[in-house]
C-alpha cells in the first residue's frame, strides 16, 4: 500500500505470513514464491504473524524471486507501479532503512531481498531463507533444456515487458538457455511494452501487444504463420539439421 500505514499495511501483509506459517507447519522444507503483495513494509506484516504462532522452528525456507531489486530499493522500483508519488515513495524508503536496521542481519543492499516489497529481505534477515532466482527454479523443475531438444520456437508471456524483464524474470531466464541453444525463436507477447525496453527488444523475433483473449489468439496465429515461413525459407531451425 502506497499510504505508508501500519494498518492497511497488516491486512495484507499479516495474512502474508499466515499462509506461509501454514504451509511451513506442514512441510519440512518450504519453498515460497514472492510478488505481487502490493505491501512495502519491508516483510514486517509477515514476521510478526509468523512470530505470534511459534516461528519457523528452524524449518528451512527458499524464497523464490522474479526480481534483483535489494531491500532498500523496493520502494523506488515497485511503488511507483501501484500508484506511489515522489513523497510517498521517499517516506516508504526511508522506512525500509529503518527496519533493515531492527532485523538480525541488514538486508539493505542485498541482490533480491526487496522482493513483495521487502519480504524477502525480512525472511532472509530473520530466518536465513535462502534467495534464489524463482524463474530458474521452475525452469529446472520443468527440465526445460530437454524440452528444448525438439522446439521450433519459445513463446514468453509478461502482462508488461519492459527493462525490469531483464532483471531476473522469467524472460531473462529463458533467454539465457536460448542463447545455448542455435536457432530456436523466441517471441514475446505482453499486455503491454514499455519505452525503456531497450536491447531486450532484440531478444525477440517479435513482439506482440495483447490484452485480452481475441488479441492473445490472434498473436498466436501470426507467430504460427512466421514459423511456417521460417520453415519454407529454409531459415528454421530443421533447416539446420
Amino acid at each position: 500500500m502506497a499510504d505508508g500505514g501500519e494498518g492497511t499495511l497488516a491486512v495484507l501483509a499479516e495474512p502474508l505470513g499466515l499462509r506461509h506459517r501454514a504451509a511451513l507447519a506442514r512441510n519440512p522444507w518450504g519453498v515460497v514464491a514472492t510478488g505481487g503483495s502490493a505491501t512495502t513494509d519491508g516483510g514486517f506484516g509477515a514476521l510478526r504473524a509468523i512470530d505470534e504462532r511459534g516461528g519457523l522452528r528452524g524449518t528451512p525456507v527458499t524464497i523464490l524471486t522474479d526480481v534483483t531489486t535489494p531491500y532498500a530499493e523496493a520502494a523506488r522500483v515497485f511503488d511507483p507501479q501501484k500508484g506511489a508519488d515522489a513523497g510517498q515513495v521517499a517516506a516508504l524508503t526511508l522506512r525500509l532503512h529503518h527496519r533493515a536496521r531492527l532485523l538480525r542481519r541488514d538486508p539493505t543492499y542485498v541482490p533480491r531481498t526487496g522482493a513483495a516489497g521487502g519480504f524477502a529481505g525480512a525472511m532472509w534477515a530473520q530466518f536465513d531463507a535462502e534467495l534464489v532466482s524463482g524463474a530458474d527454479h521452475v525452469l529446472n523443475a520443468l527440465s526445460f533444456d530437454d524440452h528444448l531438444a525438439d522446439a521450433e520456437a519459445v513463446v514468453v508471456g509478461e502482462g508488461r515487458l519492459d527493462v525490469q524483464s531483464s532483471q531476473g524474470k522469467i524472460v531473462s531466464a529463458v533467454s539465457a538457455v536460448l542463447a545455448r541453444s542455435a536457432g530456436i525463436a523466441c517471441f514475446a507477447v505482453a499486455g503491454s511494452v514499455g519505452a525503456d525496453l531497450g536491447p531486450l527488444r532484440e531478444e525477440f523475433m517479435d513482439v506482440t501487444v495483447a490484452s485480452d483473449e481475441a488479441a492473445m489468439e490472434a498473436a498466436g496465429r501470426a507467430i504460427g504463420q512466421r514459423l511456417r515461413l521460417r520453415l519454407r525459407q529454409g531459415t528454421g531451425r530443421r533447416a539446420l539439421g
